[in-house]
């Protein structure tokens, strides 16, 4: 069952794609950039619920060092962003086990491409593994 979101073609950040956006990391193209910079105009800028728990996981291993408590961030990042949350339904929990092709290992980032998939939304990701799924079909993605 897909759930298009609304009429303009929405974006699913991918949870590197969000640290990186609001710690204003120059590893995001400009084409990315402006993608996601339009998509939050348009409020049509997307989160999978499982990207909190990988930040959080990043932040407690010390992967990744934010500026504040973890929640505290992520709740400012919502609100400066105007994330839209998307959660891990029984429907995308189903798809990520059961995705088509040769599909990610990690099965967080299973997560985030079934949330992909069921919406219909645009996953902004530099993962390469993501990247060679779209590349088969299987997903819509802008790279950064």
């Amino acid at each position: 069952m897909r759930r298009k979101m609304n009429k303009e073609a929405g974006l699913l950040l991918d949870t590197h794609t969000l640290i990186w956006f609001v710690s204003g990391c120059e590893k995001l193209n400009p084409k990315g950039l402006q993608a996601i910079e339009s998509a939050i105009k348009q409020r049509t800028v997307y989160l999978s619920a499982i990207s909190f728990w990988e930040i959080a996981m990043l932040a407690k291993k010390q992967r990744i060092i934010l500026n504040e408590p973890i929640l505290s961030w992520l709740k400012k990042a919502i609100k400066i962003l105007g994330l839209r949350i998307l959660e891990i339904s029984p429907e995308v929990a189903v798809e990520s086990i059961d995705l088509p092709g040769e599909s990610h290992g990690d099965p967080a980032d299973r997560m985030i491409i079934a949330t992909a998939r069921l919406y219909e939304l645009k996953l902004v990701t530099r993962d390469a593994k993501i990247l060679e799924y779209a590349r088969a079909k299987y997903l819509q993605i802008i790279e950064i």
